[in-house]
């Protein structure tokens, strides 16, 4: 059994990089959506993700925060392919994001 863990980032540069080496110490993957940073969030996360660290990249480009939906996709998504994990992904547009999570 494995177990994942999922999150969402934003503008987190001055806490990202302590945050995923904590949580993967705990867990044996994570899943990370990256929303719209404007800091070097996504700099560090592709760092960290380039050692080798297992973890899942997500981007997600729409302006809107949709959080719960997001996280909730995620979790769906990480359910039905456990088996299956990629080193990165792309969030669905707004409009098939809410069909998806269905």
């Amino acid at each position: 059994m494995k177990i994942v863990g999922i999150s969402m980032i934003r503008n987190d540069a001055d806490i990202v990089e302590p945050f995923v080496r904590h949580a993967l110490g705990v867990l044996d993957h994570l899943f990370v959506i990256v929303h719209c940073p404007q800091d070097r969030s996504t700099e560090i996360l592709s760092a960290l993700h380039a050692e080798g660290l297992p973890m899942t990249l997500v981007f997600d480009g729409e302006p809107a925060f949709l959080q719960g939906e997001r996280l909730t996709c995620l979790r769906e998504r990480c359910a039905r392919r456990s088996s299956r994990i990629t080193s990165s992904h792309s969030m669905p547009t707004s409009s098939s994001f809410r069909r998806s999570a269905l």
